[in-house]
């Protein structure tokens, strides 16, 4: 195993990349600022500038998080807290 220099594939940050021969190149720990939908079966990763956050922690993409169903759950969950 060896470390090299690489860029987040998320972020495009300069990562340190771990690179296994025969296996595809692992990404270590950083501060990236990327977020997953977390709607379900939704695949989109972008900034954290481009998503929405909602109250209890959750990210979506602009086109989930706008949604009216997801919205009225947010608001929900934030009801039961209180």
């Amino acid at each position: 195993m060896q470390r090299t220099q690489g860029r987040c594939p998320e972020c495009g940050e300069s990562v340190i990349v771990e690179v296994t021969e025969g296996e595809p190149g692992k990404v270590m720990e950083h501060g990236c600022e990327a977020r997953a939908c977390e709607y379900p079966d939704c695949s989109v990763i972008a900034l954290k500038e481009e998503m929405v956050q909602f109250a209890g922690g959750e990210w979506y993409c602009l086109g989930h998080g706008l949604l009216p169903d997801v919205v009225a759950k947010g608001e929900a969950r934030e009801r039961r807290k209180t």
